[in-house]
């Protein structure tokens, strides 16, 4: 995406404010799966594993291998952590 939209795109969209989400994750009470590539530069590995530890009923997958857009680079592991985690739900 950055190839084809340019530097200045992505740049842009890096800078973004982003609102603090600690207080929705430290009041979230229901399941929830986390994915992470153990690669990933943008939302570091460190950032997954804060999220959960905030939330007691969510499960942590890392995928080998991956940067920030796990869906896209390793497609099949990021569904079978889906279908997993539904199966448990």
């Amino acid at each position: 995406m950055t190839a084809r939209l340019g530097a200045a795109v992505f740049l842009r969209q890096s800078a973004l404010e982003r609102r603090d989400g600690h207080d929705v994750l430290a009041g979230y009470r229901d399941p929830l799966l986390i994915v992470c590539g153990a690669n990933d530069r943008i939302t570091p590995l460190a950032v997954s594993e804060e999220m959960h530890a905030m939330v007691p009923h969510s499960q942590l997958v890392v995928v080998p291998d991956c940067g920030h857009l796990a869906p896209m680079e390793k497609p099949e592991e990021v569904s079978a952590a889906m279908r997993g985690w539904l199966l448990q739900a």
